[in-house]
């Protein structure tokens, strides 16, 4: 499944006050890389489990993981 593609400035402000902090909030998640939680090593990362389908980073080594149901997986960059 990709990215879902948010157009922000399809938000028209109405008469609410949360319109304005709506679209800013939609402008910054469209727009701006996604923040990925960092754990020191594989050892720390919490149980797959608990977060199926959510990324995590460790620290060292440097690698990207994936939650795929009960385990963690290593992201491959390169096939």
């Amino acid at each position: 499944m990709s990215r879902p593609v948010l157009n922000p400035a399809l938000l028209q402000n109405g008469m609410e006050a949360w319109d304005a902090f709506l679209r800013d909030f939609l402008a910054a998640l469209a727009t701006a890389p996604l923040p990925v939680v960092e754990y020191a090593d594989f050892a720390s990362l919490p149980a797959a489990g608990s977060f199926d389908r959510c990324l995590a980073a460790t620290v060292s080594p440097a690698k990207l993981w994936f939650s795929q149901g009960g385990v963690w997986k290593e992201v491959s960059l390169v096939p």
